[in-house]
């Protein structure tokens, strides 16, 4: 098993739409899900479908809006991969970015980071919004 992450990122509450995008680096086949929770963390407001990480225009999600009902939220991201060449390409990298207003929040990334193994690994990156 690789590793489980938690992050707090703070966010302007009176700012612009926010968004997270999902990066993968490495030589891996993976599949992962994403879910909003509700700041009592255990209603879904949104869960993907599972989405392979070649779609890479299904990385990135705008968060409902207004931006202040995101205080509390978390946000949940689960992947499943496994190594395809451990010998070559040995590491890997699973990011998770906060944006508001199209431009990177300060301090909001979370990111996973390990070795490739050509059995199933999985990550677990659990970011709360304050």
């Amino acid at each position: 098993m690789a590793g489980t992450i938690f992050k707090e990122i703070s966010f302007d509450h009176n700012g612009g739409p926010l968004e997270i995008n999902f990066t993968f680096l490495g030589k891996m086949n993976l599949d992962y899900t994403y879910v909003l929770y509700d700041s009592d963390a255990k209603t879904r407001i949104f869960t993907s479908p599972v989405i392979n990480k070649d779609d890479s225009n299904l990385n990135r999600f705008t968060l409902p809006l207004p931006v202040s009902d995101d205080v509390g939220r978390a946000i949940q991201l689960s992947s499943s991969f496994a190594g395809k060449d451990k010998v070559n390409f040995p590491d890997y990298s699973i990011i998770a970015e906060l944006f508001q207003n199209g431009h990177p929040v300060a301090n909001g990334k979370a990111i996973d980071t390990g070795k490739l193994d050509q059995k199933l690994q999985n990550s677990l990156i659990i970011i709360t919004l304050t």
